[in-house]
């Protein structure tokens, strides 16, 4: 059964802790501006466009499971695209609630909530979600790479066609050595012994044959993934388009207060603090993420502006940490229920 999260007094106030730090940290990086102009801007926001961004981070939920979907029929489960937008806003819920950000609900929870629910393989399920991540990442190193370059402007060819060769050297050289890891399959027995033995630890009853069975249960479902080239071209344009749906939220939330941003501030906002939300230090990726997102705003936009660039910070953590929150605890809640009663 799945063991919901309980909201302590003492939980409750750590995180409203967090979430006054964030706000303290977007205060002092606003600090020479007039902080009651983020909230007039706030108020001046467009109300309908607000809502459609609310619906565009759904939408993205919608494509997110659909890409998991055809990892998982790879492997022989087929679970329907609803039950999978539930696990997904599961995973987001401890995503949210763990210092992880990225690493806490993908993919072990992720993975541990579709074995409770649906009694997929936890090996096969992790190996779907990591070959996501394999083949999501030089998806990700794409949209930086074409933001670095809108917003540098070079004017002569050469050092363009230097930065693309680094950026084709990186995703081949991605590509290659997690093909490499797969077909080796990188000492499963040995990985077996390591995880019986650090169980053991925690006085854990581990059976380390089982452990090592799972293990290149998870290897061969990975390669089994990564070697289908519809497979890999599924996922890969699945992750473009996951990437242009949180661009897309930006934009739209831009518009709401009437600004157009230029294309390379949205690509590098909707991908720099991803990556700084993986640094395991608050929830959500409190503090990291807004520092990222702010001084991306704060570079690409005039010093008149930055209400604005608050408020819009201000919507984009609503839904991405408030609303998804909310929502993922709904999720999780009905996992547990679902798999209480089984």
């Amino acid at each position: 059964m799945v063991r919901k999260r309980r909201f302590t007094p003492k939980r409750t106030v750590l995180l409203i802790l967090f979430v006054i730090a964030a706000v303290a940290i977007a205060a002092v990086l606003f600090a020479r501006e007039d902080l009651y102009a983020m909230f007039r801007a706030l108020g001046s926001a467009n109300p309908l466009l607000v809502i459609l961004a609310f619906g565009v981070y759904l939408l993205g939920v919608v494509f997110w499971a659909g890409r998991w979907n055809v990892t998982l029929s790879r492997v022989g489960h087929w679970v329907s695209l609803r039950n999978l937008y539930v696990v997904i806003f599961g995973g987001i819920f401890i995503n949210n609630v763990t210092p992880f950000t990225y690493s806490g609900g993908d993919p072990v929870a992720r993975a541990y909530l579709l074995n409770k629910t649906h009694r997929v393989p936890y090996s096969s399920g992790f190996a779907t979600i990591m070959s996501e991540f394999i083949l999501d990442v030089p998806v990700f190193i794409s949209f930086v790479m074409v933001g670095l370059l809108l917003s540098i402007q070079w004017t002569p060819i050469w050092p363009v066609l230097l930065f693309m060769a680094f950026w084709a050297a990186v995703v081949v050289g991605w590509s290659l050595l997690f093909l490499r890891v797969l077909r080796g399959k990188m000492a499963a027995a040995r990985i077996g012994g390591l995880v019986a033995r650090i169980a053991g630890l925690f006085r854990k009853r581990t059976n380390k044959a089982k452990i090592t069975r799972g293990i290149k249960r998870f290897y061969a479902a990975a390669e089994d993934i990564i070697s289908s080239r519809r497979v890999v071209l599924y996922v890969i344009a699945f992750s473009a388009i996951l990437w242009m749906v949180a661009i897309t939220r930006l934009f739209v939330i831009f518009q709401a207060f009437g600004y157009s941003p230029p294309i390379a501030m949205l690509v590098l906002a909707t991908t720099i603090p991803w990556m700084a939300g993986l640094i395991p230090l608050l929830p959500s990726g409190i503090g990291t993420v807004d520092v990222a997102m702010v001084l991306i705003f704060m570079k690409f936009m005039p010093p008149e502006l930055y209400p604005i660039a608050a408020a819009a910070w201000a919507i984009e953590r609503a839904i991405s940490f408030i609303f998804s929150t909310a929502v993922g605890a709904l999720a999780l809640s009905y996992l547990g229920i679902r798999a209480w009663s089984r």
